[in-house]
């Protein structure tokens, strides 16, 4: 299992091993480690560590890595965040995600006010008037409170900027940021080959927390297109493969529950995996699995794209792999002829094609749902809507563990069920009893471990 952390300024390890002693139960002998780790190998990083879980009755060993690449972020100057955010603002209201709709507007409004008062003030006092317009003339004027309120703004601005500055280095393609994000994407596919060739595993499972799950995607969509040939050249049948549209269109046409659909899909996903790895065809994709959390890719087509239009342009051109795969001009596979031997004749191969990832990788996204502009994970949501409708969408709610909460527990919950949710998703809450959860969400651990499939 592969953990890429999320945003800010993390230190090696510490976001991993807080993950595993999470989904890892209580070992049945006393005193004995949930894990044991060794050196990561090579001279990628010194810092990194891979934690391993030994073999149960009910689990194979199983290796936990953190792909770690917060040291390659700098952060940017406040005028390149300031620029990025405007040009996000500048955008059609039509095309801005109904979950980012009233920040948006807000701060449309916010501006609109001091652009108004801006102009009164220079109208009516001269241009000199706006050199009067400081924190010291504010509390004069208007007393301690509107001061507090503007130094309360400024300490806030300044945490957003040095928190947004990580993702407007790598999301958006600035000719400055294209090293940064070249690196970190080179480190990442460097390990994910190092771990389909080392021989050492059957399956891999990706994680991603955060704007680690933005990582984790173009990972995945990189490496897939040169690890999803095969390596044998035998005549083997593949009739999950050649039956996957059908199966598509069956699933889709028939009635019944969105969950009983998602179900069918994964179910039929992982048999296209299974039969990618039969001998004779031997294709070297080993992940199952790709799981995020709180992610960003709720608002693709509006972060990962300057227009709606842009974003729709490039899931067409499978530039964005969907999930599942979609058809519009082509098979979601193609063949192509291979020689086994000199003198043999060519052998017949069916292949997934470059857009074709999620054919053989289920998706589970989860996520804690955002409402009343205070609670939940407003940086997280539903990822089907632009991503397709074979991801698993799992809302989300606070996982609890018996416990007062000390006796500031109301305080504390309302802050972890708000501003905190975003880091909530494999950590549990004190609390003394369950509280009043929506009927529609599911335990956020109990998820995380089912979406793992350990």
């Amino acid at each position: 299992m592969v953990l890429i952390h999320g945003i800010g300024r993390q230190r090696p390890m510490k976001t991993i091993r807080g993950f595993v002693d999470a989904v890892l139960p209580k070992p049945k002998k006393p005193n004995y480690p949930k894990f044991m780790n060794r050196p990561l190998g090579g001279e990628e990083s010194y810092e990194l560590r891979v934690l391993r879980a030994l073999q149960t009755s009910s689990r194979p060993t199983t290796d936990f890595y953190e792909f770690y690449w917060a040291h390659h972020l700098k952060e940017s100057k406040t005028k390149q965040v300031f620029w990025w955010l405007l040009s996000l603002l500048w955008r059609r209201p039509g095309s801005v995600p109904a979950q980012l709709r009233p920040v948006y507007c807000l701060l449309w409004a916010v501006g609109g006010i001091l652009m108004v008062a801006g102009g009164y003030a220079f109208i009516v006092w001269g241009p000199a008037s706006l050199r009067f317009l400081t924190p010291a003339n504010i509390y004069k004027w208007f007393g301690a409170t509107a001061a507090g309120a503007v130094l309360v703004a400024s300490a806030v601005a300044t945490w957003a900027v040095r928190f947004l500055a990580y993702a407007e280095r790598y999301l958006v393609p600035r000719p400055e940021n294209i090293a940064t994000r070249n690196t970190i994407r080179a480190e990442g596919i460097a390990l994910l080959r190092r771990l389909h060739e080392s021989g050492n595993y059957w399956r891999i499972v990706l994680v991603g927390h955060s704007l680690g799950s933005v990582i984790g995607y173009d990972l995945l969509r990189f490496a897939w297109n040169d690890l999803r040939r095969p390596l044998d050249a035998e005549r083997v049948k593949m009739p999950e493969l050649k039956s996957f549209e059908q199966d598509m269109r069956r699933i889709f046409a028939a009635q019944g529950t969105e969950g009983g659909r998602i179900e069918a899909i994964q179910d039929k996903q992982q048999r296209v995996w299974s039969e990618l790895r039969q001998p004779g065809y031997n294709a070297p994709w080993l992940v199952t699995d790709f799981i995020t959390l709180g992610s960003p890719l709720t608002y693709g087509s509006f972060l990962m794209a300057d227009s709606v239009e842009e974003f729709e342009a490039r899931r067409r051109e499978r530039e964005f792999p969907l999930c599942p795969p979609r058809r519009d001009h082509e098979d979601v596979y193609y063949t192509q002829r291979a020689r086994t031997g000199p003198g043999q004749a060519p052998v017949s191969q069916n292949i997934l094609n470059s857009g074709a990832l999620f054919a053989c990788t289920r998706w589970t996204n989860i996520y804690f749902p955002y409402r009343w502009g205070v609670l939940g994970d407003i940086i997280g949501g539903p990822v089907c809507p632009a991503f397709g409708e074979g991801v698993r969408d799992v809302p989300v709610h606070l996982s609890l563990r018996p416990g007062s909460g000390g006796a500031w527990g109301w305080l504390k919950r309302i802050w972890a069920r708000g501003p905190a949710a975003h880091t909530r998703y494999w950590k549990k809450f004190a609390s003394k009893g369950a509280g009043r959860e929506r009927p529609d969400t599911r335990d956020a651990l109990q998820a995380l471990m089912s979406a793992l499939r350990m």
